[in-house]
């Protein structure tokens, strides 16, 4: 390779990554609020934060959903105000709960999903969509203690 060429390209690679970095960052958007016990469609999944309430775990409504991502800290404490991506089977989501619990009605087959509530590193899970029932899917954080889960202001 020619000295210009060397040149030409070491020019260009800051450019293309800079050009890379700004069509990353408008793709990205901000994750989409749930409202607390209403199921609703985001990009064309019907999808439900809850888990609010003790009458919530008996809820019938909820065992529709054949998926149920479940945010726990520590002592078992759930853990709300989280954001959710989930990928998969053509699937790219992303929403807000301020619940513990995440519903999706997702189409069987193999998803991921990425978990973040307030004061602790996203975590990462794979899970299967079974074709009948629901599958719950507990995301522990371990180092989330009592009163840590509380956003900082």
């Amino acid at each position: 390779m020619s000295y210009t060429r060397q040149r030409l390209l070491a020019s260009l690679l800051p450019l293309s990554g800079l050009a890379l970095c700004f069509g990353m960052a408008a793709r990205a958007e901000p994750p989409r609020s749930l409202p607390v016990d209403q199921p609703t469609q985001v990009d064309g999944v019907r999808a439900a934060c809850t888990g609010i309430g003790n009458r919530e775990e008996n809820e019938s409504r909820w065992s529709s959903f054949p998926i149920k991502l479940e945010s726990v800290g520590g002592y078992g404490q759930w853990l709300g105000n989280q954001d959710v991506t989930v990928q998969g089977q053509g699937t790219d989501i992303s929403v807000h709960c301020a619940g513990p619990w995440v519903l999706f009605d997702l189409k069987p087959g193999r998803y991921s999903a990425t978990v973040s509530p307030p004061n602790a590193a996203p975590k990462h899970v794979d899970f299967r969509v079974p074709a009948s029932g629901q599958h719950e899917v507990i995301v522990r954080f371990k180092d989330l203690t009592r009163g840590q889960e509380q956003s900082n202001p």
